[in-house]
């Protein structure tokens, strides 16, 4: 192995000759160079584009080259010679140049999306030396391309492109220009050079809405959301379309409810992972076909319709466990009655999490989507789309992350979720006791209905009869209808986290948030109800109370 070292900036261009013994480069330096691959060293330099090079393609006999880039320009320059023509110019930086095997055809793709066909067009090479000029000029290293108008005689006169339209055109869709991902993590929306503005979901690979040609602006705050969600993926637009960036160390920071992640059929309880259901429903077909190959062995698991005990049942009938829905509140019941000793029947309550609802393929993404896997994140080691995987394919061609989490359903997150510290302390308008230990530690995920919950719970307070009943069948009412958790002179909404409670309505990072609570406006419980005690101590239901920080 050796280097070829000259060029001032990165390489973004190479061509090897027939024989092997020579090699273009074409550089951001602005410079294509020749070298001599058995002395090693560069034997000639040419400059001919005003920006960077980024496509090259050399004839059959290695004695001249077709090169564009970043200038929009596509130059062919004589080897030998170091004479280059203008050949014509695009409309947009050019990625790619192709010579047909019959050499009369260049194509030309560019960061538009259409695609364009030039004639290969013969160099002119009459008798008036200055009309040759006009077209063409030295592209030695000495040569200057600027011109210091002294006199107009001694400036060199500016390339004229030899064509102004190219013979054939293939138009391609309006290229994406412009995006932003929406604060429920789900949700992106684009903006294309025509101006049409689209809302895709991610997480299912499918266009929502065609918003056609209006503000961009306007529809992001239309459709932003009061949410607050951890940043799971990465996203650009550079090619045009939209690639979505996956990477070990963020994929599975997402955990939300099922219900706000539109899947049907689940209690407003269960969690899921929107990572994990994104890889599942990727490689869907990669376990559907491994499942199948290997009859189901019991670390696989297969796609397939529902079983009698929660699991998947595969083609081959055999049935396998699903994912389970993900209860990460190791202190945090999802009942209202739940305690900190009931880490035992928290556990029995997950195994029936597990039957009710097979969670393995919430999300279904077309299978002419294409994968590309990287090495650290810069290496790309191959494409492939959905469609091409047979279920043979292990850890040598999967990251180690992805198999883990498909196989084994290992996500590597930590044994405790993220949480948040706040106080939690009665309002001023009403007479409801204080906590002992006020300060308190909770996941960032969980709901301010639960805040309501654990007032209620802690107070052993008496929820009023409702009157009458609703359709579910509820006496009484609910804890976040008897219980308002005030944030910032605000009241919160029982559904939103304590995390988009922080962000949107407390909007101080540097302090502990405080919440306060108080009976609603509609409550039939007056002032003078008798509690157990006007002072509660401790913290056992939901929360983790932070011994010190007495109310």
């Amino acid at each position: 192995a050796f280097k070829l070292r000259g060029h001032t900036d990165n390489v973004k261009a190479i061509v090897l000759s027939t024989d092997g013994t020579q090699l273009l480069s074409g550089s951001s330096d602005q410079t294509i160079r020749l070298w001599d691959i058995g002395q090693q060293r560069c034997v000639a330099s040419y400059s001919v584009h005003s920006d960077s090079v980024w496509t090259l393609h050399a004839d059959a006999t290695f004695a001249s080259v077709v090169s564009g880039g970043r200038d929009q320009s596509v130059f062919v320059t004589d080897l030998h010679t170091a004479n280059s023509t203008l050949l014509f110019n695009e409309h947009a930086p050019v990625l790619k140049v192709l010579i047909t095997p019959d050499n009369q055809m260049i194509w030309v793709s560019t960061s538009n999306s259409a695609v364009n066909g030039w004639e290969r067009t013969v160099v002119p090479c009459g008798e008036n030396s200055r009309e040759r000029a006009y077209h063409s000029f030295s592209a030695s290293p000495r040569a200057s391309r600027m011109a210091f108008s002294l006199d107009d005689d001694l400036s060199e006169p500016v390339p004229v492109p030899l064509q102004t339209s190219p013979r054939i055109t293939i138009p391609g869709a309006p290229a994406v220009v412009r995006h932003t991902i929406l604060n429920d993590r789900q949700r992106v929306l684009t903006e294309d050079t025509s101006g049409s503005v689209a809302l895709w979901d991610i997480t299912r690979g499918v266009l929502l809405q065609d918003l056609g040609h209006t503000s961009f602006d306007e529809q992001m705050n239309h459709h932003s959301k009061m949410v607050c969600i951890p940043s799971w993926f990465a996203m650009d637009t550079k090619t045009g379309s939209i690639m979505v960036h996956l990477d070990k160390s963020s994929c599975f920071n997402a955990e939300i409810y099922g219900v706000d992640a539109g899947i049907s059929g689940v209690s407003d309880d269960v969690k899921v992972n929107l990572g994990e259901l994104l890889l599942r429903g990727l490689f869907r077909a990669w376990l559907t076909k491994r499942g199948t190959r290997k009859n189901v062995k019991e670390e696989d698991p297969p796609q397939g319709e529902p079983g009698d005990n929660g699991g998947t049942k595969t083609e081959t009938g055999a049935e396998v466990p699903p994912v389970a829905s993900r209860d990460s509140h190791t202190s945090l019941g999802d009942n209202e009655g739940d305690t900190k000793d009931g880490v035992a029947e928290k556990k029995e309550e997950k195994e029936q999490k597990k039957e009710e609802t097979p969670l393995s393929f919430a999300f279904s993404l077309p299978d002419d989507i294409p994968l590309f896997f990287f090495e650290n994140g810069e290496v790309p080691l191959c494409r492939c789309s959905l469609s091409d995987f047979t279920g043979e394919e292990g850890r040598e061609l999967l990251p180690d992350w992805i198999y883990d989490c498909l196989v084994h359903g290992e996500l590597g997150l930590p044994v405790d979720p993220p949480k948040l510290s706040f106080f939690l302390e009665p309002h001023d308008s009403d007479t409801l006791p204080i906590l002992t230990q006020n300060k308190l530690h909770a996941p960032r995920i969980m709901r301010m209905r639960k805040v309501s919950s654990y007032i209620v719970g802690r107070l052993n307070l008496e929820l009023p009869a409702r009157n009458p009943e609703n359709v579910d069948g509820e006496s009484t009412v609910r804890s976040d209808e008897f219980i308002d958790i005030l944030c910032n002179g605000q009241i919160a909404d029982p559904m939103i986290s304590i995390a988009t409670a922080r962000q949107y309505l407390w909007r101080n990072g540097l302090e502990d948030m405080v919440l306060r609570y108080r009976r609603s406006c509609g409550s039939t419980l007056c002032a003078s109800e008798r509690y157990t005690s006007s002072l509660v101590s401790g913290s056992q239901f939901s929360m983790e109370a932070v011994p010190g920080h007495e109310g």
